[in-house]
């Protein structure tokens, strides 16, 4: 078992949560909520996800993208655990996206809601999905 720790960079910039060198999470906040996913999506790094939005509530939110095109493994609870946030964000009628690799996309697509989750092949589609025309 590896033992995970975490950084957390407070203030007004980005917001950068950081487990071992397995995953690093930026959550930019401005007009758009831009959550930038570095690394590897597993059991063991989900909780560094969930911390990255500690204290973001996501209604307030005006848009939302997850930037995944840096991620180079995507386990089935990670796809689960991305899908329920775009679901959460839809739900309070956050318009979200996602911008994906194919690994991810494929692991995606085993997801029953894998229709329902807007995704894209770069950030520029992702950000014109949910209204911004750059960032």
């Amino acid at each position: 078992m590896t033992r995970r720790s975490g950084r957390i960079h407070r203030g007004d910039g980005p917001r950068a949560v950081t487990a071992s060198a397995l995953l690093t999470v930026t959550v930019t906040r401005a007009t758009c909520v831009r959550m930038i996913v570095v690394g590897e999506i597993d059991h063991s790094t989900i909780p560094v996800l969930d911390r990255a939005l500690d204290g973001q509530p996501i209604g307030t939110w005006k848009t939302l993208v997850v930037d995944l095109s840096r991620v180079s493994f995507c386990s089935i609870g990670g796809a689960q655990w991305l899908a329920d946030l775009i679901q959460r964000a839809g739900g309070l009628g956050v318009p979200a996206s996602m911008v994906v690799t194919r690994p991810v996309s494929r692991v995606l697509s085993f997801l029953p809601q894998a229709d329902l989750i807007a995704t894209h092949t770069d950030l520029a589609s992702a950000l014109h999905a949910v209204g911004h025309w750059r960032y």
